[in-house]
């Protein structure tokens, strides 16, 4: 079984760790200190109780090795760029495994909706990604863990091990089943989902809110939640994504006070945004943020305070140019 992990920072790391302790073929494409680390000294997985190092095929060009599944741990910011490699993986015959924060760019295909194979204008521009990746090839995901890429090679395992995963049509296929043994065999919790998108917007309205929160004001998830002011924003953010998937007939099936509270078992945890924003990378902006103003526009559901946020957090990464 091969299984080619495309991008190896803190999720893509702790997965190649997993799986290749599991005994699958693991290859990672990775680039600059990062990829030279990991060609030298393998990944080290450290956690509160575990320490482990692998050493796994690295490169920054993808394997020429027939790959049976491809897990897409890059941010989505790169996922245009590099579509032409995973439709290289498709082609193949690969299934195609994004880790990636956010609604994702194939959110209408294989529904029945009105909006039935729209493309998200933010996501997609230009619709090469759709064009290059069908999404037939894809399983979605929601992924929980907390990693952080603390060095190059090594990676800090923070919390959860729990990927959500289902195929896009919501039907119980033989792939979908046997990714879900590769992961549970990994020491991984990978139940299957009949409707993935429901869990997107579950995860999403946490992260909408705290990443957004945290990217501005620096605060970690904890914080954000014990101080009055920020709990209130993000009540208020997490209601105004919740009407927005309620308008795209999604029925949550948890309240925001118990999704804030799921929130807090990760503690005094940097949101991805935040880590991005002190490292002067790109963040996920259109993804987390822009795709619900998007689809609330769609939809004719009025996102207020989405909106503001939105603006400060375009207005932060360009100063700072990280977008």
């Amino acid at each position: 079984m091969n299984i080619c992990i495309y991008g190896a920072g803190g999720i893509g790391g702790y997965l190649a760790v997993r799986l290749s302790i599991a005994g699958f073929n693991v290859s990672v494409v990775a680039r600059g200190q990062n990829l030279d680390a990991i060609k030298k000294n393998g990944i080290t997985l450290l956690s509160d109780n575990f320490k482990e190092t692998v050493r796994v095929s690295a490169s920054d060009k993808i394997p020429k090795e027939k790959q049976q599944y491809v897990l897409i741990a890059t941010k989505t910011t790169a996922l245009e760029e590099i579509s032409p490699y995973l439709n290289f993986f498709a082609s193949s015959g690969a299934t195609l495994v994004p880790l990636m924060n956010g609604i994702p760019h194939w959110y209408f295909f294989g529904t029945n909706s009105v909006f039935k194979n729209s493309t998200i204008k933010c996501l997609d521009p230009n619709e090469k990604i759709s064009k290059l990746i069908p999404w037939t090839s894809i399983l979605g995901t929601v992924v929980y863990p907390a990693c952080e890429l603390i060095e190059p090679g090594v990676v800090r395992h923070i919390y959860g091990n729990r990927f959500s995963i289902g195929e896009l049509s919501g039907n119980r296929t033989d792939r979908v089943i046997e990714f879900s043994k590769i992961l549970s065999k990994s020491g991984l919790r990978a139940p299957i989902r009949k409707d993935i998108r429901t869990e997107i917007w579950v995860k999403l309205m946490g992260n909408l809110a705290l990443n957004s929160i945290s990217a501005l004001t620096s605060s970690s998830i904890q914080d954000i939640i014990d101080d009055h002011e920020t709990r209130k924003l993000a009540i208020n953010l997490m209601y105004e994504t919740q009407n927005v998937a309620n308008s795209l007939g999604i029925k949550m099936p948890i309240s925001i006070e118990k999704r804030l509270q799921g929130a807090l078992e990760v503690g005094h945890h940097k949101t991805s945004m935040l880590q991005d924003i002190e490292n002067g990378r790109d963040i996920e902006l259109d993804s987390i943020v822009t795709a619900v103003k998007e689809m609330g526009i769609l939809s004719k559901t009025p996102t207020p305070t989405i909106d503001i946020v939105h603006s400060l957090l375009a207005k932060k990464a360009s100063i700072l140019s990280c977008q």
